[in-house]
Protein backbone atom coordinates (compact mmCIF):
# COMPACT_ATOMS: atom_id res chain seq x y z
CA UNK A 1 0.00 0.00 0.00
CA UNK A 2 1.40 3.66 -0.90
CA UNK A 3 1.67 6.11 1.17
CA UNK A 4 -0.56 9.54 0.29
CA UNK A 5 1.68 11.67 0.11
CA UNK A 6 4.03 9.70 -2.52
CA UNK A 7 0.46 9.18 -4.09
CA UNK A 8 -0.34 13.25 -4.15
CA UNK A 9 3.17 13.53 -6.15
CA UNK A 10 3.14 10.85 -8.19
CA UNK A 11 -0.22 11.17 -9.44
CA UNK A 12 0.02 14.93 -9.27
CA UNK A 13 -2.59 15.34 -7.21
CA UNK A 14 -3.06 19.20 -6.92
CA UNK A 15 -5.61 20.92 -7.70
CA UNK A 16 -5.78 24.47 -8.94
CA UNK A 17 -9.79 25.06 -9.43
CA UNK A 18 -11.20 28.00 -10.92
CA UNK A 19 -13.01 30.56 -8.69
CA UNK A 20 -15.13 32.24 -10.80
CA UNK A 21 -16.00 29.81 -14.12
CA UNK A 22 -18.48 26.34 -13.06
CA UNK A 23 -16.25 23.61 -14.60
CA UNK A 24 -19.12 20.95 -13.09
CA UNK A 25 -22.67 20.45 -13.37
CA UNK A 26 -23.83 19.66 -9.63
CA UNK A 27 -27.48 18.70 -9.03
CA UNK A 28 -29.57 20.00 -6.44
CA UNK A 29 -28.94 16.54 -4.95
CA UNK A 30 -25.74 16.84 -4.37
CA UNK A 31 -26.11 20.64 -2.80
CA UNK A 32 -28.64 18.86 -0.36
CA UNK A 33 -26.20 15.85 0.42
CA UNK A 34 -23.84 18.39 1.77
CA UNK A 35 -23.17 19.87 4.74
CA UNK A 36 -20.32 22.15 6.28
CA UNK A 37 -19.42 22.20 9.78
CA UNK A 38 -17.61 25.60 11.13
CA UNK A 39 -16.15 26.36 14.47
CA UNK A 40 -15.54 29.72 15.86
CA UNK A 41 -14.26 30.96 18.37
CA UNK A 42 -12.63 33.98 18.39
CA UNK A 43 -14.10 37.28 18.92
CA UNK A 44 -12.36 39.84 17.04
CA UNK A 45 -12.20 37.78 13.76
CA UNK A 46 -15.77 36.73 13.49
CA UNK A 47 -17.17 39.50 10.91
CA UNK A 48 -13.87 37.98 9.06
CA UNK A 49 -14.96 34.78 8.96
CA UNK A 50 -18.90 35.52 7.90
CA UNK A 51 -17.68 36.87 4.72
CA UNK A 52 -16.04 34.11 3.61
CA UNK A 53 -19.31 32.12 4.74
CA UNK A 54 -21.38 34.44 2.44
CA UNK A 55 -19.75 32.25 -0.75
CA UNK A 56 -21.26 28.74 0.15
CA UNK A 57 -24.50 28.33 -1.89
CA UNK A 58 -27.85 28.67 -0.08
CA UNK A 59 -28.72 24.84 -1.00
CA UNK A 60 -25.77 23.57 1.39
CA UNK A 61 -26.87 23.48 4.98
CA UNK A 62 -24.14 25.71 7.25
CA UNK A 63 -23.91 24.10 11.30
CA UNK A 64 -21.61 26.65 13.15
CA UNK A 65 -20.10 25.62 16.72
CA UNK A 66 -18.56 27.53 19.53
CA UNK A 67 -17.34 27.30 22.52
CA UNK A 68 -17.27 30.95 23.73
CA UNK A 69 -20.27 32.46 25.25
CA UNK A 70 -18.73 36.17 24.55
CA UNK A 71 -19.66 35.18 20.64
CA UNK A 72 -23.18 33.50 20.65
CA UNK A 73 -25.20 36.26 20.37
CA UNK A 74 -23.48 37.41 17.65
CA UNK A 75 -23.27 33.98 16.06
CA UNK A 76 -27.34 34.25 16.77
CA UNK A 77 -28.20 37.20 15.06
CA UNK A 78 -26.12 35.94 11.83
CA UNK A 79 -27.72 32.40 11.76
CA UNK A 80 -31.35 34.42 12.30
CA UNK A 81 -30.55 36.13 8.57
CA UNK A 82 -29.83 32.86 6.52
CA UNK A 83 -32.38 29.90 6.46
CA UNK A 84 -30.05 27.43 5.55
CA UNK A 85 -27.36 28.36 8.71
CA UNK A 86 -27.86 26.57 12.20
CA UNK A 87 -25.73 26.91 15.54
CA UNK A 88 -24.75 24.51 18.23
CA UNK A 89 -22.98 25.10 21.57
CA UNK A 90 -20.24 23.05 22.30
CA UNK A 91 -17.66 22.00 25.16
CA UNK A 92 -15.04 24.42 25.68
CA UNK A 93 -12.76 21.41 25.32
CA UNK A 94 -11.09 19.51 22.10
CA UNK A 95 -11.36 22.72 20.08
CA UNK A 96 -12.34 22.39 16.10
CA UNK A 97 -11.66 18.79 16.30
CA UNK A 98 -13.95 18.24 19.08
CA UNK A 99 -16.57 20.32 16.93
CA UNK A 100 -16.32 18.09 14.41
CA UNK A 101 -15.85 14.24 15.48
CA UNK A 102 -18.09 15.01 18.83
CA UNK A 103 -20.88 17.84 18.22
CA UNK A 104 -21.52 17.63 14.20
CA UNK A 105 -20.66 13.60 13.91
CA UNK A 106 -24.21 12.64 13.78
CA UNK A 107 -25.07 15.11 11.08
CA UNK A 108 -21.80 13.98 8.94
CA UNK A 109 -23.38 10.38 8.88
CA UNK A 110 -26.05 11.58 6.93
CA UNK A 111 -24.13 13.42 4.31
CA UNK A 112 -22.27 12.88 1.57
CA UNK A 113 -20.16 15.42 1.15
CA UNK A 114 -18.92 17.62 3.84
CA UNK A 115 -16.54 20.24 4.73
CA UNK A 116 -15.28 21.52 7.76
CA UNK A 117 -13.46 25.03 8.59
CA UNK A 118 -12.40 26.70 11.91
CA UNK A 119 -10.73 29.87 12.58
CA UNK A 120 -7.60 30.48 13.18
CA UNK A 121 -5.40 33.07 16.10
CA UNK A 122 -1.54 33.68 15.84
CA UNK A 123 0.39 32.83 19.33
CA UNK A 124 2.44 35.88 19.21
CA UNK A 125 2.53 38.97 17.27
CA UNK A 126 5.49 37.52 15.48
CA UNK A 127 3.22 35.43 13.66
CA UNK A 128 0.78 37.57 13.18
CA UNK A 129 1.14 38.08 8.66
CA UNK A 130 2.16 34.22 8.52
CA UNK A 131 -1.38 33.30 10.13
CA UNK A 132 -2.97 35.83 8.25
CA UNK A 133 -1.83 33.96 5.49
CA UNK A 134 -2.30 30.39 6.34
CA UNK A 135 -5.99 31.64 7.42
CA UNK A 136 -6.02 32.68 3.62
CA UNK A 137 -4.72 29.25 2.73
CA UNK A 138 -7.17 27.80 4.80
CA UNK A 139 -10.77 29.42 4.01
CA UNK A 140 -9.45 31.08 0.37
CA UNK A 141 -8.78 27.79 -0.83
CA UNK A 142 -11.76 26.35 1.09
CA UNK A 143 -15.17 28.62 0.03
CA UNK A 144 -13.28 31.29 -1.66
CA UNK A 145 -16.26 31.47 -4.14
CA UNK A 146 -19.63 29.69 -4.93
CA UNK A 147 -18.06 28.99 -8.69
CA UNK A 148 -15.42 27.42 -6.82
CA UNK A 149 -17.23 25.91 -3.62
CA UNK A 150 -19.32 24.16 -7.12
CA UNK A 151 -15.75 22.89 -8.96
CA UNK A 152 -14.79 21.22 -5.23
CA UNK A 153 -18.41 19.30 -5.15
CA UNK A 154 -17.56 18.60 -9.38
CA UNK A 155 -13.83 17.20 -8.47
CA UNK A 156 -14.74 15.13 -5.71
CA UNK A 157 -18.29 13.67 -7.36
CA UNK A 158 -16.42 12.80 -10.77
CA UNK A 159 -12.85 11.21 -9.25
CA UNK A 160 -11.57 9.11 -6.26
CA UNK A 161 -10.32 11.70 -4.30
CA UNK A 162 -11.85 11.40 -1.28
CA UNK A 163 -10.36 14.60 0.33
CA UNK A 164 -9.72 17.71 -0.75
CA UNK A 165 -7.77 19.84 1.28
CA UNK A 166 -5.84 23.34 1.27
CA UNK A 167 -1.64 22.56 1.33
CA UNK A 168 0.49 22.84 3.78
CA UNK A 169 0.96 26.21 5.14
CA UNK A 170 3.55 28.31 3.86
CA UNK A 171 5.35 32.05 4.95
CA UNK A 172 8.35 33.60 6.15
CA UNK A 173 8.59 32.21 9.80
CA UNK A 174 6.86 28.61 9.15
CA UNK A 175 8.94 26.14 8.25
CA UNK A 176 5.69 23.78 7.36
CA UNK A 177 6.29 23.79 3.98
CA UNK A 178 10.01 22.61 3.81
CA UNK A 179 10.46 19.91 6.50
CA UNK A 180 8.60 16.75 7.73
CA UNK A 181 5.68 18.11 9.89
CA UNK A 182 4.66 15.14 11.94
CA UNK A 183 6.18 16.85 15.08
CA UNK A 184 7.22 15.88 18.96
CA UNK A 185 4.75 12.45 20.05
CA UNK A 186 2.30 13.26 17.06
CA UNK A 187 3.58 10.16 15.23
CA UNK A 188 2.85 8.08 17.75
CA UNK A 189 -0.02 9.12 19.02
CA UNK A 190 -1.20 8.66 15.08
CA UNK A 191 0.09 4.89 15.27
CA UNK A 192 -2.19 4.80 18.55
CA UNK A 193 -5.37 6.23 16.76
CA UNK A 194 -4.94 4.48 13.62
CA UNK A 195 -5.13 0.52 15.55
CA UNK A 196 -8.00 2.51 17.56
CA UNK A 197 -9.63 3.17 14.69
CA UNK A 198 -8.62 0.12 12.60
CA UNK A 199 -7.63 1.93 9.87
CA UNK A 200 -5.18 0.13 7.15
CA UNK A 201 -2.69 2.04 5.74
CA UNK A 202 1.13 2.97 4.83
CA UNK A 203 1.97 4.93 7.93
CA UNK A 204 5.88 6.23 7.73
CA UNK A 205 7.45 8.92 10.29
CA UNK A 206 10.26 10.01 6.78
CA UNK A 207 6.69 10.69 4.98
CA UNK A 208 5.21 14.65 5.95
CA UNK A 209 1.38 13.61 6.50
CA UNK A 210 -0.16 15.92 3.80
CA UNK A 211 -3.49 17.22 5.73
CA UNK A 212 -2.63 19.44 8.54
CA UNK A 213 -4.66 22.45 10.12
CA UNK A 214 -8.36 20.16 10.01
CA UNK A 215 -9.87 22.48 7.19
CA UNK A 216 -10.92 20.40 3.86
CA UNK A 217 -14.00 18.76 1.46
CA UNK A 218 -14.69 15.10 1.39
CA UNK A 219 -16.63 12.59 0.68
CA UNK A 220 -17.93 11.09 4.18
CA UNK A 221 -17.04 7.62 2.98
CA UNK A 222 -13.28 8.41 2.61
CA UNK A 223 -13.62 9.11 6.60
CA UNK A 224 -16.15 6.96 7.65
CA UNK A 225 -14.08 4.65 9.76
CA UNK A 226 -13.34 8.07 12.00
CA UNK A 227 -17.14 9.21 11.82
CA UNK A 228 -18.24 6.14 13.48
CA UNK A 229 -15.90 5.57 16.30
CA UNK A 230 -18.14 7.58 18.88
CA UNK A 231 -15.66 10.09 20.07
CA UNK A 232 -16.84 12.31 23.43
CA UNK A 233 -15.21 15.29 24.40
CA UNK A 234 -13.53 13.77 27.12
CA UNK A 235 -10.94 12.33 24.37
CA UNK A 236 -9.34 15.52 23.80
CA UNK A 237 -7.00 17.07 25.95
CA UNK A 238 -7.88 19.70 27.89
CA UNK A 239 -7.29 23.57 28.06
CA UNK A 240 -4.71 25.41 27.80
CA UNK A 241 -3.92 22.97 24.76
CA UNK A 242 -0.37 22.66 24.26
CA UNK A 243 1.28 23.15 21.15
CA UNK A 244 2.21 19.70 20.16
CA UNK A 245 1.81 16.27 20.83
CA UNK A 246 -2.10 16.10 21.57
CA UNK A 247 -4.78 14.11 20.23
CA UNK A 248 -6.17 16.70 18.45
CA UNK A 249 -2.75 17.47 16.54
CA UNK A 250 -2.45 13.47 15.59
CA UNK A 251 -5.84 13.71 14.07
CA UNK A 252 -5.43 16.32 11.83
CA UNK A 253 -2.72 14.20 10.47
CA UNK A 254 -4.49 11.54 9.44
CA UNK A 255 -7.33 11.68 7.81
CA UNK A 256 -5.67 11.15 4.11
CA UNK A 257 -4.57 7.84 6.10
CA UNK A 258 -8.27 7.49 6.48
CA UNK A 259 -8.97 8.25 3.15
CA UNK A 260 -6.30 5.25 1.76
CA UNK A 261 -7.83 2.75 3.95
CA UNK A 262 -11.23 3.38 2.06
CA UNK A 263 -10.02 3.38 -1.19
CA UNK A 264 -9.47 7.27 -1.74
CA UNK A 265 -6.68 9.43 -2.68
CA UNK A 266 -5.96 12.75 -1.02
CA UNK A 267 -5.41 15.95 -3.06
CA UNK A 268 -4.56 19.57 -2.87
CA UNK A 269 -6.78 22.28 -3.50
CA UNK A 270 -5.71 26.13 -4.41
CA UNK A 271 -7.89 28.67 -6.44
CA UNK A 272 -5.88 30.25 -9.01
CA UNK A 273 -5.26 33.41 -7.31
CA UNK A 274 -3.54 31.66 -4.16
CA UNK A 275 -1.24 29.61 -6.41
CA UNK A 276 0.18 32.62 -8.54
CA UNK A 277 0.95 34.31 -5.36
CA UNK A 278 2.29 31.01 -3.75
CA UNK A 279 4.86 30.27 -7.06
CA UNK A 280 5.88 34.01 -6.71
CA UNK A 281 6.87 33.08 -3.25
CA UNK A 282 8.35 30.13 -3.17
CA UNK A 283 10.67 31.27 -6.29
CA UNK A 284 11.54 34.43 -4.11
CA UNK A 285 12.10 31.96 -0.95
CA UNK A 286 13.96 29.32 -2.96
CA UNK A 287 16.31 32.23 -4.99
CA UNK A 288 17.38 33.31 -1.75
CA UNK A 289 17.89 30.72 -0.14
CA UNK A 290 19.93 29.26 -2.88
CA UNK A 291 22.24 32.05 -3.09
CA UNK A 292 22.63 31.85 0.98
CA UNK A 293 23.87 28.23 0.64
CA UNK A 294 26.23 29.10 -2.69
CA UNK A 295 27.67 32.13 -0.87
CA UNK A 296 28.33 30.38 2.34
CA UNK A 297 30.36 27.07 0.48
CA UNK A 298 27.89 24.90 1.26
CA UNK A 299 25.57 24.09 -1.99
CA UNK A 300 24.54 25.23 -5.70
CA UNK A 301 21.11 23.74 -5.90
CA UNK A 302 19.31 21.07 -3.98
CA UNK A 303 20.30 18.37 -5.83
CA UNK A 304 23.76 18.78 -4.56
CA UNK A 305 22.14 18.91 -0.85
CA UNK A 306 20.89 15.42 -1.10
CA UNK A 307 23.58 14.07 -3.21
CA UNK A 308 25.84 15.29 0.15
CA UNK A 309 23.72 14.29 2.98
CA UNK A 310 23.51 10.49 1.36
CA UNK A 311 26.93 10.37 2.47
CA UNK A 312 26.38 11.51 5.64
CA UNK A 313 26.80 8.09 7.39
CA UNK A 314 29.83 6.49 5.03
CA UNK A 315 31.84 9.45 5.66
CA UNK A 316 30.90 9.75 9.61
CA UNK A 317 32.21 6.12 9.78
CA UNK A 318 35.27 6.49 7.47
CA UNK A 319 36.58 9.94 9.71
CA UNK A 320 36.08 7.58 12.56
CA UNK A 321 37.56 4.45 11.70
CA UNK A 322 41.28 7.24 10.30
CA UNK A 323 43.71 8.25 13.11
CA UNK A 324 43.70 11.75 10.75
CA UNK A 325 41.97 12.90 8.35
CA UNK A 326 43.02 15.17 5.63
CA UNK A 327 40.99 16.56 2.32
CA UNK A 328 42.91 15.97 -0.75
CA UNK A 329 42.14 19.51 -2.54
CA UNK A 330 41.53 23.44 -0.76
CA UNK A 331 39.66 24.85 -3.57
CA UNK A 332 35.94 25.55 -3.89
CA UNK A 333 34.84 21.67 -3.53
CA UNK A 334 37.52 21.14 -0.95
CA UNK A 335 36.31 24.50 0.97
CA UNK A 336 32.47 23.25 0.46
CA UNK A 337 33.63 19.64 2.02
CA UNK A 338 35.12 21.23 5.01
CA UNK A 339 31.96 23.38 5.54
CA UNK A 340 29.26 19.88 5.58
CA UNK A 341 31.91 18.39 7.64
CA UNK A 342 31.94 21.30 10.17
CA UNK A 343 27.85 21.09 10.26
CA UNK A 344 27.99 17.57 10.81
CA UNK A 345 30.44 17.86 13.72
CA UNK A 346 33.51 16.10 12.06
CA UNK A 347 36.75 18.33 11.17
CA UNK A 348 39.71 17.62 9.34
CA UNK A 349 43.26 17.61 10.57
CA UNK A 350 44.45 19.45 7.51
CA UNK A 351 43.87 20.11 3.67
CA UNK A 352 46.63 18.64 1.24
CA UNK A 353 47.68 20.15 -2.02
CA UNK A 354 49.67 19.80 -4.48
CA UNK A 355 51.71 22.95 -4.10
CA UNK A 356 51.58 24.51 -1.53
CA UNK A 357 53.02 28.10 -2.42
CA UNK A 358 50.26 29.13 -3.79
CA UNK A 359 48.29 28.79 -0.50
CA UNK A 360 48.42 30.56 2.83
CA UNK A 361 48.89 28.56 6.14
CA UNK A 362 45.49 28.04 6.96
CA UNK A 363 42.16 28.12 5.35
CA UNK A 364 38.42 27.99 7.46
CA UNK A 365 40.82 27.23 10.48
CA UNK A 366 42.05 24.45 9.05
CA UNK A 367 46.18 23.87 8.18
CA UNK A 368 47.34 23.55 4.51
CA UNK A 369 50.29 20.74 3.79
CA UNK A 370 51.75 19.77 1.00
CA UNK A 371 51.03 15.93 0.28
CA UNK A 372 54.33 15.40 0.84
CA UNK A 373 54.83 16.83 4.11
CA UNK A 374 52.78 14.12 5.46
CA UNK A 375 53.37 11.29 7.04
CA UNK A 376 51.78 8.12 5.76
CA UNK A 377 50.52 5.00 7.40
CA UNK A 378 47.68 2.64 7.33
CA UNK A 379 45.40 4.37 9.13
CA UNK A 380 45.21 7.76 8.01
CA UNK A 381 42.57 8.63 5.81
CA UNK A 382 42.43 10.65 2.61
CA UNK A 383 39.28 12.44 1.14
CA UNK A 384 39.58 13.66 -2.65
CA UNK A 385 37.78 16.77 -2.71
CA UNK A 386 38.47 18.06 -6.05
CA UNK A 387 36.76 18.34 -9.56
CA UNK A 388 35.84 15.67 -11.77
CA UNK A 389 39.13 16.62 -14.13
CA UNK A 390 41.96 16.07 -11.68
CA UNK A 391 40.45 13.23 -9.46
CA UNK A 392 41.37 10.31 -11.53
CA UNK A 393 44.93 11.97 -11.51
CA UNK A 394 44.74 12.63 -7.53
CA UNK A 395 43.67 9.14 -7.02
CA UNK A 396 46.72 7.71 -8.31
CA UNK A 397 48.90 9.93 -6.44
CA UNK A 398 47.29 8.89 -3.09
CA UNK A 399 47.57 5.07 -4.21
CA UNK A 400 51.48 5.50 -5.03
CA UNK A 401 51.82 6.84 -1.93
CA UNK A 402 50.71 4.09 -0.06
CA UNK A 403 47.81 5.47 1.24
CA UNK A 404 45.17 2.70 1.39
CA UNK A 405 42.20 4.43 3.19
CA UNK A 406 40.67 7.00 0.73
CA UNK A 407 37.34 8.43 0.07
CA UNK A 408 35.85 10.02 -3.35
CA UNK A 409 32.74 11.43 -2.51
CA UNK A 410 30.62 10.93 -5.77
CA UNK A 411 30.16 14.08 -7.61
CA UNK A 412 31.12 16.73 -5.28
Amino acid sequence: MQNPYDTLIEKNLIHIVSDNCPQFLVSDDIYNETAVAVNLYYEDTLEFYFTYLENIPDAISIYIYSANEMIWKRIEQYVSQHNNVFFYKKENRGRDLSAFLVAFREIALKKQFLCFLHDKKEKSSYFKEDTVNWIKNLWGNTVCSKAYIQNVLGVLNNSQIGILTPPIPFGEHFPYWYINRWGKENFSLAEQLICKLKIKCSLERKKIPITLGSVFWCRMEAIRKILEYEWSYEDFDGEPLPDNGTVSHAMERIFAYAAQDAGYSTAWIMCSQYAQNLILRLWQQGRNAYEILERNGIARNPDELVRLDRQRDRIEEFCRKSSSVFLYGAGFEGRRFANWMHLWGLRADGFVVTDKTIMPEILHGIPIYAFGEISVDKSIGVIITVGDELRGEIEEAVRRRGIVRYYIPYEI
